[in-house]
């Protein structure tokens, strides 16, 4: 039985709130230089933010004083840059990785998805298509009123389940998948017997 009140720590494995392993960032011919924020160790900010984050939930409900508070004339984000003129939060040039670490934890999709995409590549974690493949081979075709025309090829998943405390939890506990892998998966997750979902191509 879930309970609400459990801390996140009491309900879900260290591994979903550790940093990703460091490495060289290349997506397509750009390299992306967000090491800052893809590489950041959350650390301290689950130890200070716990009492703040619902496990059970995809999305979470704190704001941006909560997560980053003012810091007594210097910059939130604990770079040590003293603020000036009319700054009441950041210093200049300083809240867009403070922003990009927020978004995360709370739950921001298309941020994760970002990261997630230039970490490990635009394709899907079990089956390892692109989202290209995925179109071409299980939504090109498919009857306009098929609703795989209006999600996105690749969705982003928690690894350990929001239903078992998964929800606030860093990029370690997210991947990318596919539609047909992600309703395997969640079959899995809470054992489900019934088959995945087969995508029909016409009426009958």
């Amino acid at each position: 039985m879930i309970n609400s009140g459990q801390s996140l720590f009491d309900v879900q494995p260290e591994w979903c709130r550790q940093p990703l392993q460091e490495k060289q960032i290349v997506w397509g011919s750009k390299r992306i230089d967000f090491d800052k924020v893809a590489f950041f160790d959350p650390t301290e900010l689950y130890l200070r933010l716990a009492k703040h984050i619902k496990p059970y939930k995809r999305i979470q409900s704190i704001s941006m004083g909560i997560f980053w508070p003012n810091d007594k004339g210097f910059c939130a984000c604990g770079c040590g840059s003293q603020l000036t003129g009319r700054q009441t939060r950041w210093a200049s040039g300083h809240n867009g990785e403070p922003e990009a670490i927020y978004r995360i934890l709370y739950g921001t999709t298309s941020t994760i998805y970002f990261y997630l995409a230039a970490y490990h590549g635009e394709k899907c974690a079990c089956c390892n298509r692109t989202s290209r493949e995925v179109i071409e081979q299980d939504i090109r075709g498919l009857p306009s009123w098929s609703f795989l025309h209006n999600v996105a090829p690749l969705k982003v998943d928690h690894i350990f389940p929001v239903k078992l405390g998964g929800g606030g939890g860093w990029l370690s506990n997210y991947q990318l998948l596919c539609h047909k892998c992600h309703v395997k998966k969640t079959n899995e997750d809470f054992g489900w017997n019934r088959p995945s979902l087969t995508i029909q191509t016409s009426l009958f």
